[in-house]
């Protein structure tokens, strides 16, 4: 008998959001998958504010330094929340921000909303999901509910999958068995042994998109 976990994501789950606003009043921060990426698997937090300064070549204590703690139960937080949660995190002197960048500000969140919730709903979603896996046993078929209709493709943008289509799983290579284009709100993975014994991958992680629940 195959053993099936349901995985609902009702669990609450936390990430950091980190922002820079420069002394000539433009908005830095790093929204981009590919960049997000690429910090990632040299291991730089793309939320770090010194991370940051560094990718736009600024002075990180010369720029106001903004950060909230995303999180949500049942859904994404709202824009007005955000904004008024976002809080002063160091650098130069709070006193000293003209008006007229916090309004540059709070527009740039309200003007790129979807993008930011996207981007953290589908990080967040990978590294849930990227630990059950990794605590299942191979065969058992996970199958995961997502709050928001979502690509395998933005699924796994946060997630390690190289030019062979190799994903990185717990620091173990598989074999990644999906089509990218599926969209849904349920996802079965499943991990399958390879029959290649001198292969370098671990396994076979198998991702569908299930328009039902299983029985």
């Amino acid at each position: 008998m195959v053993l099936k976990i349901f995985d609902w994501g009702c669990d609450t789950v936390c990430e950091f959001w980190s922002v820079l606003v420069s002394k000539d009043g433009k908005v830095l921060t790093i929204l981009d998958d590919y960049v997000r990426k690429n910090l990632r698997s040299n291991f730089s937090n793309p939320d770090s504010h010194s991370v940051i300064a560094k990718y736009y070549g600024v002075n990180e204590d010369e720029c106001w330094k903004y950060s909230i703690e995303l999180a949500w139960m049942d859904g994404f937080p709202s824009k007005e929340w955000i904004i008024n949660n976002l809080r002063y995190d160091g650098g130069a002197s709070e006193v000293e921000i003209p008006s007229s960048y916090i309004k540059h500000l709070h527009n740039y969140i309200e003007n790129n909303y979807s993008q930011i919730a996207l981007t953290f709903y589908r990080e967040m979603a990978w590294e849930k999901i990227e630990k059950t896996i990794y605590k299942s046993p191979a065969g058992a078929e996970i199958y995961r509910l997502f709050r928001i209709p979502v690509s395998l493709y933005d699924i796994l943008s946060s997630a390690f999958v190289n030019r062979y289509k190799q994903i990185e799983v717990g620091g173990d290579l598989y074999k990644l068995d999906a089509n990218l284009g599926d969209c849904g709100k349920m996802f079965m993975f499943k991990i399958e042994p390879l029959d290649e014994e001198l292969s370098s991958e671990k396994g076979r992680l198998i991702i569908k998109d299930i328009p039902y629940l299983p029985i």
